[in-house]
């Protein structure tokens, strides 16, 4: 593997950008691969848009790209399109660090076309928990 691409999504729920860039960096730099991070920002968010773009005018390895219609499918097909990676993964707004406070990376990433992040052990609110367990997710839908 050469390289992988980073798509990470900058919506309502996102940390302070220029933190989780250091954090995810720090983590991908452990990994000893070059790689890409793509951040595609919604465009109500100005503020995140203002701080990545200073970041990336300093230097730092980054691409963003500005949506004015987010949704939930249009970040990741954008990053889809922009990613030059042999392997592309998607990390949250908001990490979920391991036990050290740093995101944990998986080990053969030779192995993959693709690696999806997801937060474990889940803390959400007991509101977010009442409407997973009462209103249906995309995947109790019929595929195809």
């Amino acid at each position: 593997m050469e390289k992988i691409s980073v798509i990470i999504p900058i919506s309502e729920r996102h940390d302070d950008v220029g933190e989780m860039y250091e954090e995810y960096k720090n983590a991908l730099s452990s990994m000893e691969v070059s790689y890409e991070m793509i951040y595609i920002v919604d465009g109500e968010f100005d503020r995140a848009y203002r701080t990545l773009k200073s970041m990336n005018e300093r230097g730092e390895n980054l691409k963003i790209i500005k949506l004015q219609v987010f949704g939930e499918s249009a970040p990741i097909m954008n990053g889809f399109k922009a990613s030059t990676g042999d392997v592309i993964m998607t990390l949250p707004g908001v990490p979920a660090g391991g036990s050290d406070g740093n995101p944990q990376t998986p080990g053969n990433l030779d192995a993959c076309d693709m690696v999806v992040a997801r937060r474990w052990p889940r803390s959400d609110s007991w509101l977010n928990r009442m409407q997973t367990k009462v209103i249906p997710s995309d995947r109790s839908l019929p595929y195809g």
